[in-house]
C-alpha cells in the first residue's frame, strides 16, 4: 500500500462518524432550548401576533424540533446496518436500556418527593407512575427509544428488504409527505379543525411513527446515499425547502392563533413538527457533507468526540439543572441587561456545560459507565 493510500485511509479514519457526534451536540443544544419555556421556546409567544418578533421566534421555535427526530435518525443510521439476534437483544440493548430509564425514572420521583412533597414517596406509587407516564415530562424519549429497540429487528428485516433500491425509499418519503406533512395542513386550513379525514383510510399513517420513518431514513442516508453524489445544489435546494417548509408552520400556527384565539405552549404546537423529516434530512446531509469534505483541527476533533459521547447524560441529566437554573436567568436579565432569546440560548448551553462535566466524570465510574 502506498504512502498516499495510507495517508487517505488515515483522513477517513479521522473523519469517521465524527458528524455524527457533532449532530448529537447540535440536536441536545436544541433539545434544552426546547425546554426553556417562556423564555426561549415559546417566547413568540408574548409579542403582538404578527410582529416581526412573532415571526422570528416562531421559526425557531419550530426548527428546533428537529433534534429528537435526528436523534432517532442517528440511530437508525448506525443500529440498522447489523442483524440482531433477538436473544441477544433482550439480554443487552433492551435489558440495559430498561435499566437506565428505571435508575433515572426512580431518581427524578425521588426528587420531585424532596422538592414538591405532592405525592407519598412509595414503591406502589413510582412502579404506577413508571408504568402510566414518566416521573419527569422529558423521560418520555426513553420510552420511544425503548420501543424502537424492541422493533429493531423488524426494522432490520424492512431496510435490507429495500436496500439498495432509493426509488423505494423516494416513495416512502413522498407518501409521507402528502399524507403526514401537506394532508394535515390542506386539511385544518379548509375544515378549521370541524373535521378530518377517514380514520379507516388514514390507517396508512400508522407506518410513519416516530420509531418507524426516522431510523429508516437515517439508515438510507448514512447508508445507501453516495455523500459524493450530493453537490453544493442539492444541499441548497434542501435548505430552501426548509425554509418553506418552516414558513408553512409557522402560517399554521399563527393561523389556529388567529382562529382560536389561544396561543399556549400545552395547545399551540399542532403544527411545530408537520415537516420535521425535512429539516433533518437537510442538516444531516449538510453535517455530513461538510465533516467529509474539510478536516476538523485536532483539538476540535477531540472535544466534539468527548461531547459527543456524554450527550446521553446530558439529556438524562439537563432537567436538574434547568430547574434550578433561576440564578442563571436572574444575572443574564438582570445584571447584564441580555434581552429577547440570548440569555435561553446562553442558559442551553451552559447546561450542556455542566451536565456534560457531570456525565464525563460519573462515566469513569464502572456502574454509570454501563448506562450513560
Amino acid at each position: 500500500m502506498n504512502k498516499k493510500k495510507i495517508l487517505n485511509n488515515n483522513v477517513n479514519k479521522s473523519r469517521d462518524k465524527l458528524y455524527i457526534e457533532f449532530m448529537r451536540i447540535f440536536a441536545i443544544f436544541f433539545v434544552i432550548f426546547n425546554h426553556t419555556g417562556i423564555k426561549g421556546f415559546f417566547l413568540f409567544s408574548i409579542y403582538e401576533r404578527g410582529s416581526i418578533r412573532y415571526w422570528m421566534y416562531l421559526f425557531v421555535s419550530i426548527f428546533c424540533k428537529f433534534s429528537v427526530p435526528l436523534f432517532l435518525m442517528m440511530a437508525g443510521a448506525l443500529l440498522l446496518t447489523k442483524d440482531y439476534n433477538i436473544i441477544d437483544l433482550w439480554k443487552n440493548k433492551i435489558a440495559r436500556f430498561f435499566s437506565t430509564l428505571c435508575f433515572f425514572s426512580s431518581l427524578y420521583y425521588v426528587i420531585n418527593y424532596l422538592f414538591d412533597r405532592s405525592a407519598m414517596l412509595t414503591l406502589k406509587g413510582f412502579i404506577e407512575t413508571l408504568y402510566t407516564s414518566t416521573t419527569s415530562v422529558h423521560l418520555w424519549y426513553l420510552y420511544e427509544y425503548l420501543a424502537m429497540l424492541i422493533i429493531l429487528p423488524f426494522l432490520h428485516a424492512m431496510v435490507k428488504g429495500i436496500d439498495k433500491n432509493k426509488k423505494k425509499f423516494h416513495y416512502l418519503i413522498l407518501i409521507w409527505f402528502i399524507f403526514s406533512a401537506m394532508r394535515p395542513c390542506l386539511e385544518f386550513f379548509y375544515f378549521k379543525g370541524n373535521n378530518a379525514i377517514n380514520s379507516s383510510f388514514f390507517n396508512i399513517n400508522s407506518i410513519f411513527s416516530d420509531i418507524i420513518i426516522f431510523p429508516l431514513v437515517g439508515y438510507y442516508l448514512e447508508n445507501i446515499v453516495d455523500i459524493n453524489d450530493i453537490h453544493r445544489k442539492h444541499i441548497v435546494i434542501m435548505w430552501i425547502m426548509t425554509g418553506i417548509t418552516t414558513f408553512i408552520s409557522a402560517f399554521m400556527t399563527f393561523y389556529i392563533h388567529g382562529i382560536t384565539g389561544i396561543c399556549n405552549e400545552g395547545q399551540s404546537q399542532a403544527f411545530h413538527m408537520t415537516f420535521v423529516l425535512i429539516h433533518c434530512i437537510a442538516i444531516y446531509i449538510t453535517t455530513k457533507k461538510i465533516f467529509m469534505k474539510y478536516d476538523m483541527p485536532q483539538l476540535v476533533s477531540n472535544l466534539i468526540r468527548i461531547l459527543g459521547s456524554c450527550t446521553f447524560g446530558v439529556y438524562l441529566f439537563h432537567a436538574i439543572v434547568l430547574r434550578e437554573s433561576d440564578f442563571m436567568w436572574k444575572i443574564l436579565y438582570q445584571r447584564l441587561g441580555l434581552m429577547h432569546i440570548v440569555p435561553a440560548m446562553i442558559v442551553s448551553l451552559t447546561t450542556i456545560v455542566i451536565c456534560g462535566l457531570v456525565t464525563f466524570v460519573l462515566k469513569k465510574v464502572p456502574i454509570f459507565r454501563k448506562i450513560l
